[in-house]
């Protein structure tokens, strides 16, 4: 098995992003290697390219399993001319764990350690943005036949889940307020039953755009299946929630759908749960358990309106 092979599978503690910084920065620095205004690597010392494969298998995998940005990250490791080691690290390990499906995540991972490592270094920054937008066009594809709601255009199930394995993960490592909304569409039924399913579709369209246009662009919006959706609400209280959830509630209550010569109007009941920093982790499944629990006590208590149960306790 090949070094970079090996340093995907083991799983091992490592130094933390400033120790990173420093390790591959005194691996430039002890060889003779120049570099110009930009950072990019004119000339290295052979003996750099296996100093930086070492320090990589060793330490840069150990970056966060969900780095938000290539910026963010370069900010961490704090350093231009890490750009053009490590960028493609950097993009790979984004891409590997944005999504449980690995599709071409791994063909990228390869290819971008392969351009990075194995042939010496990196020549220019150029060399790194190409097979970034090369695997992003494919990535772009699969991610909308994979992760996309044909119908509607929101997220699917599918990406909801990822998601939540995501985002919630995030908030408990960074102890940041983490909340939750699922909303039904009230008597849907009775809408394809009266109008048929083209018109119950064009509902469904609607709101849809509704919920989208009244969220927040850090807020994923998702279609749970059927008439059901998902609004994952990153870094959020349950006093935010509430005001969005209300806020979503009275926008989709206005909606007036034409459906032949009649209009279709529609209301939602909702139920929203918040993990509070601090609070026992548990997991997804507790956070999606408390915000369905909220949604069927929205229902139970006379629909179109909106309820919260806390997170219980994981045992």
């Amino acid at each position: 098995m090949n070094p970079i092979d090996s340093a995907i599978q083991t799983d091992i503690k490592l130094p933390s992003p400033p120790a990173i910084a420093v390790r591959i920065l005194e691996a430039v620095n002890k060889e003779d290697s120049s570099f110009d205004e930009l950072g990019r690597i004119i000339s290295a010392d052979p003996a750099l390219s296996t100093r930086i494969l070492k320090v990589a298998n060793s330490s840069f995998y150990s970056l966060p399993a969900k780095v938000d940005s290539i910026q963010r990250a370069m900010a961490i490791l704090g350093c231009n001319v890490l750009k053009n080691i490590a960028l493609s690290f950097v993009i790979a390990r984004e891409m590997r764990f944005e999504s449980k499906e690995n599709f071409d995540f791994d063909l990228f991972w390869k290819r971008s350690v392969t351009a990075g490592v194995s042939a010496g270094l990196i020549a220019s920054l150029d060399t790194a943005e190409k097979l970034a937008s090369e695997l992003q066009t494919a990535n772009d594809k699969l991610r909308g036949m994979a992760f996309e709601d044909s119908l509607t255009g929101l997220f699917n199930h599918r990406y909801f889940q990822a998601c939540m394995d995501i985002e919630f993960s995030k908030a408990v490592r960074y102890q940041r307020p983490f909340s939750l909304i699922m909303l039904d569409l009230d008597h849907f039924k009775k809408v394809n039953d009266r109008y048929g399913h083209p018109s119950g579709d064009a509902v469904l369209k609607q709101v849809s755009a509704t919920i989208r246009q009244t969220v927040r662009k850090s807020d994923i919006v998702s279609r749970y299946g059927g008439e059901e959706f998902t609004v994952v609400l990153p870094e959020t209280t349950l006093k935010g929630a509430v005001l969005l959830a209300e806020r979503i509630r009275k926008r989709v209550e206005g909606l007036e759908v034409g459906a032949d010569e009649e209009t279709i109007r529609m209301t939602i009941s909702l139920g929203l749960t918040t993990w509070e920093p601090g609070s026992p982790a548990g997991g997804k499944a507790d956070i999606i358990d408390a915000a369905d629990r909220a949604l069927y006590a929205s229902k139970r208590n006379g629909r179109n309106k909106v309820s919260f149960v806390p997170v219980a306790a994981p045992e």
